[in-house]
């Protein structure tokens, strides 16, 4: 019996000794050995995280306990479609689908532990940006072409004058394939480049273009 009793006031007082332990307690030793608190000493490295649609990329996990698998899933797509796929113990690849927006790729490994990276995938950037001077001699005609308009929400046209630093001049809308720009210098040297905006997610730019106004 008087085991017991001492049994008893050991367990209790073990616990006491835990709570009042300012770095350790018993609800921070779950959290700890928790699958989705401890990541088991695994690592996941992008070859990039930003990358265009369709585009492949290598992954590198380490740590951990072999055999990884990945799992996939879409946290915030302007675009839904097929977010794409990973290869696991064969290559350690993904490959982006046609969404466009951010994907978490998360690395599984045999013992349950995970971890996660979060890669974006942009819209596609636009085709045939073209610059000339308008009839106008204080403006410069704009065009491009877009073969999905309706994946985006539209575009953003940057300028530079004789080199300085680029600046937001007009968002066209998604339809748009041209934009003629006003009020110019016909003495100075425009440069001009474009996005594509799908939300908040932005393309590659073009090619930077530069023109004069025509001068008669």
């Amino acid at each position: 019996m008087c085991r017991r009793i001492f049994r008893l006031f050991s367990i209790i007082g073990l616990f006491l000794t835990l709570v009042a332990c300012n770095d350790f307690s018993i609800s921070d030793h779950f959290n700890l050995a928790g699958q989705n608190q401890d990541s088991g000493g695994l690592s996941l490295t992008l070859q990039k995280n930003v990358l265009d649609r369709y585009e492949s990329i290598t992954l590198y996990p380490a740590g951990g306990i072999q055999p990884y698998s990945y799992t996939l899933k879409a946290i915030d797509l302007f675009y839904v479609g097929n977010t794409g796929s990973t290869a696991s113990n064969i290559n350690n690849t993904f490959i982006a689908g046609d969404s466009i927006g951010s994907v978490t790729i998360s690395l599984l490994d045999a013992a349950g532990h995970s971890i996660d990276a979060i890669v974006t995938i942009r819209p596609p950037a636009v085709q045939d940006f073209t610059v000339n001077g308008a009839t106008d001699r204080n403006q410069i005609n704009i065009s491009w072409s877009y073969s999905t308009p309706l994946i985006i929400s539209g575009f953003r046209i940057e300028r530079s004058i004789e080199g300085s630093i680029f600046q937001l001049i007009a968002s066209p809308i998604s339809s748009a394939t041209i934009y003629t720009d006003s009020g110019l210098n016909q003495n100075r040297m425009y440069t001009y480049r474009i996005y594509v905006l799908a939300g908040e997610y932005l393309s590659q730019s073009s090619p930077e273009v530069s023109a004069q106004p025509k001068s008669y």
